[in-house]
C-alpha cells in the first residue's frame, strides 16, 4: 500500500471514528429511545435512555424479545413490528404500553424511522422474494430500528381532557336549563342540550335539521319581542327576553332567555350563545304569592280580632310596632299611622301592669306561644278588657292577635245576675217550676215541686213529665195544643203524687235556649183546692148551712175549712153589731 493511499485510510478512519462519536453523542443526548431488532424481534440494540423510560440497563434488554416488556393486552401490535416495511408503507406512531422494571405500565409511543440498506437488508431478497423500493433492490431483511418515546404525560393529559370533556357533557346535557350555540355566518345551529326536549317537546334532531324553529315556535304575539333583540346582538350586548312558546302538543309555557354575542377578528358578529329556561312554574308560583299575599292582607285587614305585628328592640326588652290591623284601630280607638315605628311601651303605656310587656319578652326568648287570658287594660286613654294570643314568627317578629271583650264581660256579668235572681224565683216560687229536655225527661224541679209531688231531686231527675199525667188524654190535648202553637198556656189537668193522690192544675209549657241546647221550661200551678169549691153548693137560705156529698150540713167555716187550706178568724160585721149588739152600737 502506498503512502497516498494509507493517509486516505487514515483520514476515512478518523471520519469515521468521528461519525462514530457524533451518533454515540446524538444517542446519549436524545430524549427518545433508539432500539434495534433483528429479524426475529430480539433486542440488537438500545440506548441508555431506556434506563429512564423503563428502570433497565442496556445490558438487561439486549438479546431479550422485546415481547417481554410489551403489556399483554398490547402484544398483538408487535406483527406490525415485524413486517417488512419501507418506503411509504413504514409504520409510523404505533402506541402501546412497555412495562417498567418491577412497576407498573407506562403508556408510550413507538416511533419508526426510515429503514435504509444501512445493514438491515442484505442480498436484495426476503426468503425467495425479491424485494425493490423506488426501482432499486433493498436486499434481505434483517430487522428493524427505531426510536421510543414517552407519552405518559401526553396520554393522562388526554385522558384528563376526556373527563373533563364527558362531565361537561354531562353537565350540559342535563341541565333543567336549554343552552344553545348557533353560527350566525352560516345560518346553522351548532350545538343544542338534550333539554331543548323537555322544554319545547320537540327533539335535538328536529332543531338541527330547522334552523328557524325556535323562531317558530315563539308565541306569535311575542315574535317581535325576538326581533327586537337583535340590533343589541350586533352591538355586542348580552340580550334578555321573557316570552311564551308553544310546545310540541300545544302547551303554552312562558320562558326567559339569555343570548350572548362571539365576534370573529374582522369584528364581525360570528355566534350566538345562550340559554332558555322554562319559568312557568315560577311565574305560577309568583301569582299563587302574589294571590296569597292580597288574601293574607285582605284578612289581615278584615278580620274581627285585632292584629298587631311588633319587632324586638333593645335586645327584646321593648318592642317596635311593625303593622296594626283595622281591628285593632278600632279596638284601641287610635290610627296606624300615628304608632308604626313607636315603642309599644310608649303607645301603650299600660302594658306592663297588664302583663302582655312579660308575655312579649317569654315568647320572643323561648319562640312558644303564649296564651293571655282576659285581663282588663287601662290607661289615661282606654280602658277595656282584653284577651291575647301571642306567638312568634320565622321572621323574629312578635304577633298579638286579640280581641276586645268588654261587652262580653258585661254580658256575662248580666247573665251571672240574671241567672242569680233566675235562682231565686226558681227556689222561692209557690208554684212549681220544672226543667226538662224536648222529649219530656225531668232534669230539675224546685223545692214547691218537690213537696207538692212529694219527691226528692234526685229521685224526680230523669222521670218523664208524661208518666205523671192521671189522664193519658190530657197528656194528649196538652201535646196537641203545643204542636199546634209552639207552647201550652194553663192548660188544666190532673198529675199524680209519689203517693198516687191525684192533683188539678194547670199547665204551661214552652221550648226555650239552653246552654246544650233546647231545654222545654214548665210551670205548673195547684189548683185542686179551687177545683174542689167549684160548682154548685146546697146552702140553706136561713141558717145558711152547706150540705155536703154525705148529705150532711156543716157551717160555712167549717165546710170551708174541710175543702181548703183556708183559715177562719172570727169577727162582726156592722150590721150584726147593729142588730145584736145595739147597745154597742149606740156607744160607737
Amino acid at each position: 500500500m502506498t503512502g497516498k493511499h494509507s493517509t486516505e485510510l487514515e483520514q476515512k478512519i478518523l471520519q469515521l471514528e468521528k461519525a462514530i462519536s457524533d451518533l454515540d453523542t446524538l444517542i446519549a443526548v436524545n430524549p427518545a429511545v433508539i432500539y434495534r431488532l433483528d429479524s426475529q424481534g430480539y433486542i440488537d440494540f438500545i440506548s441508555s435512555e431506556v434506563r429512564n423510560l423503563l428502570g433497565y440497563s442496556t445490558e438487561e434488554l439486549t438479546g431479550k424479545h422485546v415481547s417481554e416488556i410489551v403489556f399483554p393486552e398490547d402484544r398483538e401490535q408487535l406483527t406490525r413490528l415485524m413486517e417488512v416495511r419501507t418506503g411509504s408503507r413504514m409504520t409510523k406512531d404505533i402506541e402501546l404500553r412497555l412495562k417498567k422494571k418491577g412497576k407498573d405500565m407506562v403508556q408510550v409511543l413507538v416511533h419508526w424511522v426510515s429503514i435504509n440498506a444501512s445493514g438491515l437488508y442484505e442480498d436484495g431478497y426476503v426468503g425467495d422474494e425479491k424485494i425493490e423500493s423506488r426501482g432499486r433492490c433493498q436486499g434481505k431483511f434483517r430487522g428493524t430500528q427505531g426510536t421510543i418515546l414517552d407519552i405518559s404525560r401526553r396520554k393522562e393529559a388526554e385522558e384528563e381532557i376526556k373527563r373533563t370533556h364527558d362531565q361537561m357533557n354531562t353537565i350540559f346535557n342535563n341541565l333543567d336549563e336549554m343552552l344553545f350555540s348557533v353560527d350566525v355566518k352560516n345560518s346553522r345551529l351548532i350545538l343544542i342540550s338534550d333539554s331543548c326536549k323537555d322544554i319545547t317537546g320537540y327533539e335535538k334532531e328536529e332543531f338541527y335539521q330547522d334552523n328557524q324553529l325556535w323562531f317558530n315556535i315563539t308565541h306569535p304575539e311575542d315574535k317581535a319581542v325576538i326581533e327586537s333583540g337583535y340590533p343589541a346582538l350586533h352591538r355586542g350586548e348580552l340580550v334578555r327576553h321573557e316570552h311564551r312558546i308553544v310546545r310540541k302538543n300545544g302547551d303554552i309555557r312562558r320562558v326567559v332567555s339569555k343570548i350572548k354575542p362571539r365576534f370573529d377578528e374582522q369584528g364581525n358578529l360570528a355566534y350566538f350563545d345562550g340559554f332558555v329556561m322554562d319559568i312557568t312554574a315560577q311565574i305560577e308560583m309568583e301569582d299563587k304569592l302574589h294571590t296569597s299575599e292580597y288574601r293574607f292582607k285582605e284578612l289581615f285587614n278584615n278580620m274581627s280580632s285585632g292584629v298587631a305585628v311588633y319587632r324586638a328592640v333593645d335586645k327584646g326588652q321593648d318592642f317596635e310596632i311593625v303593622d296594626f290591623n283595622r281591628a285593632a284601630e278600632r279596638i284601641d280607638k287610635i290610627s296606624k299611622v300615628e304608632i308604626v315605628g313607636k315603642k309599644i311601651t310608649g303607645v301603650f303605656p299600660g302594658v306592663k301592669d297588664f302583663g302582655l310587656l312579660a308575655v312579649f319578652q317569654k315568647v320572643y326568648k323561648t319562640g312558644s306561644a303564649e296564651h293571655c287570658p282576659v285581663s282588663i287594660y287601662k290607661d289615661e286613654r282606654i280602658v277595656g278588657w282584653r284577651e291575647n294570643y301571642v306567638y312568634k314568627l320565622p321572621s323574629g317578629e312578635i304577633v298579638a292577635i286579640y280581641a276586645d271583650v268588654t261587652e262580653q264581660k258585661r254580658a256575662e256579668d248580666s247573665l251571672k245576675k240574671s241567672e242569680k235572681q233566675y235562682r231565686e224565683i226558681f227556689n222561692s216560687s209557690l208554684d212549681v217550676i220544672v226543667t226538662a229536655e224536648p222529649d219530656g225527661k225531668i232534669m230539675n224541679m224546685n223545692p214547691s215541686g218537690l213537696e207538692l209531688f212529694g219527691y226528692t231531686l234526685d229521685k224526680i231527675k230523669g222521670i218523664n213529665l208524661k208518666d205523671l199525667y192521671a189522664d193519658s188524654r190530657e197528656r194528649e190535648k196538652c201535646r196537641k195544643l203545643f204542636d199546634e202553637n209552639g207552647f201550652v198556656r194553663n192548660c188544666e189537668i190532673r198529675l199524680k203524687k209519689k203517693d198516687g193522690g191525684i192533683l188539678d192544675c194547670t199547665l204551661s209549657a214552652k221550648l226555650q235556649d239552653g246552654t246544650d241546647g233546647k231545654v222545654l221550661l214548665i210551670v205548673i200551678h195547684d189548683i185542686t183546692d179551687l177545683k174542689i169549691l167549684g160548682g154548685l153548693l146546697p146552702i140553706c137560705s136561713y141558717c145558711k148551712k152547706i150540705r155536703d156529698d154525705q148529705g150532711y150540713w156543716s157551717q160555712v167555716e167549717s165546710y170551708i175549712g174541710r175543702h181548703s187550706r183556708a183559715i177562719f178568724s172570727h169577727s162582726i160585721c156592722p150590721d150584726c153589731v147593729k142588730k145584736h149588739f145595739p147597745e154597742l152600737d149606740d156607744q160607737e
